[in-house]
């Protein structure tokens, strides 16, 4: 596994854990969720992780992490 790959699922990793808790909703993207059953995990050629969410999802992430979310 190459280090790029390695941080995109800590990262993707992390957000998970952090939605979890804070009971924010998101999926991954059409495309990556396609992609990770065609390879049965991580594809090795995303070099970004793409996700969505609802507009109160997305809210709610910028009122409780204002520092950590990009508009």
């Amino acid at each position: 596994m190459i280090k790029d790959d390695k941080k995109n699922i800590e990262l993707m990793d992390e957000f998970h854990k952090l939605a979890i808790k804070n009971n924010i909703w998101y999926s991954i993207d059409s495309k990556m969720l396609y992609g990770s059953l065609l390879h049965s995990g991580f594809v090795p050629w995303h070099k970004k992780n793409q996700i969505m969410m609802t507009v109160e999802s997305f809210n709610k992430l910028k009122r409780e992490f204002p520092n950590r979310v990009a508009d």
